[in-house]
């Protein structure tokens, strides 16, 4: 989660950079692009929300489109389409990163603990978009593409090594 946040956080900061200066976006093309991540949101918050059984065991896989949008986009340097595609896909996992977040504290924590359970998370929230945010600024707009390849890559290899730990983890408890 806390890759997710920090990662998605650089691309906040150099999003803008790497898509209208140096991949050659017209501002409608960013504005397109946009919504094509806010509309896989939808999507996905969707199909997160019919996630019921083990929700902690998803994140990884949500976590995957997201990086891997993020990261192409920084490593690759794609075309529009392929930006359209890549964000839809992104938004599809952040959204439903969003809905298993949501499920995870409603049937896990006791309603009682609620209030804190969501205080603490957003608190996490919170740093970690901060630190993305100071590390983007620090690095400044000249970086925007290396923060995306960076942001999505970490993002993805963090998934895939919690993908693959727990194949690893479950394979050792099966006799």
């Amino acid at each position: 989660m806390i890759t997710t946040v920090t990662s998605t956080s650089l691309d906040d900061v150099s999003g803008i950079f790497a898509l209208t200066r140096d991949l050659g976006l017209s501002p409608t093309q960013y504005g397109f692009a946009s919504a094509s991540w806010a509309l896989g949101i939808v999507a996905g918050s969707w199909l997160g929300s019919r996630i019921t059984e083990k929700p902690l065991v998803y994140y990884p896989l949500v976590a995957l489109p997201i990086g891997l949008a993020i990261g192409a986009v920084g490593l690759l340097q794609p075309g529009f389409t392929t930006i359209m595609v890549l964000f839809a896909a992104g938004g599809v996992g952040n959204g439903a990163f969003n809905a298993l977040t949501n499920r995870v504290i409603l049937s896990s924590v006791p309603e009682h603990q609620q209030g804190r359970a969501w205080a603490g998370f957003r608190w996490i929230v919170y740093v970690c978009l901060l630190s993305g945010y100071a590390l983007g600024a620090a690095l400044g707009s000249q970086y925007a593409l290396h923060l995306m390849a960076y942001g999505g890559s970490a993002l993805v290899l963090c998934a895939l090594a919690n993908i693959v730990g727990r194949a690893v983890l479950a394979r050792r408890r099966t006799p």
